[in-house]
């Protein structure tokens, strides 16, 4: 899949899409890495 996004807005993206529907910043900066991990080498 090729994202017309540079690489570095990606994890800012899905942190924050997490924030806004968790709500927690503590929690999101727990679960984030959780989900990007996979996705880095």
């Amino acid at each position: 899949m090729q994202l017309s996004l540079p690489h570095i807005l990606v994890p800012f993206l899905v942190a924050a899409a997490l924030q806004t529907v968790q709500g927690s910043r503590v929690a999101t900066m727990l679960i984030a890495p959780s989900f990007l991990m996979p996705l880095f080498p």
